[in-house]
């Protein structure tokens, strides 16, 4: 089959070469939190998140990266003020009310302290800008000189906890540990021993007195939280066992009889 270029490939053909060879970093735009902090500045910082879907804010990743940047900020001894977030892709500036609110609230506290540094800072430049042919597989995430130059028209210093131009393999991993402590435990998290046989067994015993209540097995697999076809192998596990050794129903359970 003929390969035929995508609208995304067409874009990364057209874009400058400079952008896509990195003479453009990250860094040009967006300071070094460390290099400040030696510079021996007093910083002020407004805090600023962002993510990109409505799940990860639901899911407790948005407020999970917040509590690891004011973490981080309170180790370095930062002084903070208010924090902004937002829900929406970073590859634009359309939808980022709480990026423009946190610029203009930095405006305000600089008038007042002109010799403190105030900056919005995040953990990592990804929560800033996205590069427009951003890859989740290949993870390309150099941005355009025209995203850096929306983000120069902020007005506000920026800054990141992690320096700018860190490469995007330590960033994911940086990233992986946040969300391992937002609903996702690890594989290897202790757990007391047989809880996957418990908790298939509760599932099975559930969906056996569902099905004796006249239930359809879709609406039984609705009710386990499993798959049809797991129901309906269960039955048929069922009717197979039955034939060696009997079941009874005890407290809402069902139990193997021993004669």
């Amino acid at each position: 089959m003929r390969y035929r270029p995508t609208l995304r490939d067409m874009r990364a053909a057209c874009q400058p070469r400079e952008s896509i060879d990195g003479e453009y970093p990250l860094s040009s735009v967006i300071h070094d939190l460390d290099t400040l902090r030696n510079q021996g500045r007093e910083i002020i910082a407004v805090l600023y998140m962002r993510v990109s879907t409505t799940e990860q804010r639901t899911n407790g990743n948005l407020k999970n990266r917040l509590s690891w940047l004011t973490d981080a900020l309170e180790n370095k001894g930062i002084k903070m003020d208010q924090s902004f977030t937002d829900v929406c892709s970073g590859r634009g500036f359309d939808n980022r009310d709480g990026l423009k609110n946190a610029a203009n609230r930095v405006k305000f506290l600089q008038q007042p302290n002109p010799d403190v540094f105030v900056c919005i800072i995040s953990d990592c430049a990804n929560r800033f800008i996205r590069g427009e042919n951003y890859n989740k597989v290949a993870h390309t995430d150099q941005p355009s000189r025209r995203q850096l130059n929306q983000l120069k028209s902020l007005g506000v210093p920026l800054v990141t906890v992690w320096h700018p131009d860190t490469p995007p393999s330590v960033i994911r991993s940086h990233e992986t540990k946040i969300n391992e402590k937002v609903g996702r435990p690890r594989k290897d998290a202790a757990k007391p021993p047989g809880w996957k046989k418990k908790m298939r067994w509760e599932k099975i015993s559930k969906a056996f007195l569902l099905y004796e209540k006249r239930m359809s097995f879709r609406q039984i697999a609705k009710e386990v939280d499993s798959p049809v076809s797991t129901v309906l192998s269960w039955r048929r596990q069922f009717q197979t066992l039955a034939e060696i050794v009997s079941y009874t129903i005890e407290n809402g359970r069902l139990v193997a009889r021993v004669d």
